[in-house]
């Protein structure tokens, strides 16, 4: 059993004579809290979220109406699907029908 701290021939503190150190305070357990700052000016309004309130009103701009007519057809939103050829399937039943009728 040592004795680390009592005689590792340092005197303590309260043996010279010298009135001990508070204690320092301590700390909580996780992140320390963010300091509370005071406003310096006036406080600015909150924005409000979400559309701005007149804005469906507006009408499109030029280039979006060009846009709209160059495209034409409108296609549908999200993943495209997965595009098979019907021409390819006609073809290879064409393929089919003509081997079976040659073995024939």
């Amino acid at each position: 059993m040592s004795a680390r701290g009592e005689g590792a021939g340092q005197p303590s503190t309260s043996a010279q004579g010298q009135p001990a150190a508070p204690a320092p305070q301590k700390r909580g357990r996780g992140r320390p809290r963010k300091q509370q700052q005071e406003p310096t000016g006036e406080p600015s309004p909150k924005r409000p979220r979400g559309r701005p309130k007149g804005s469906k009103n507006k009408s499109p701009s030029k280039a979006a109406q060009k846009k709209a007519e160059a495209t034409g057809e409108k296609r549908p939103r999200g993943r495209p699907r997965k595009w098979v050829s019907n021409k390819i399937k006609f073809e290879t039943s064409l393929k089919m029908n003509k081997t079976i009728s040659q073995e024939r």
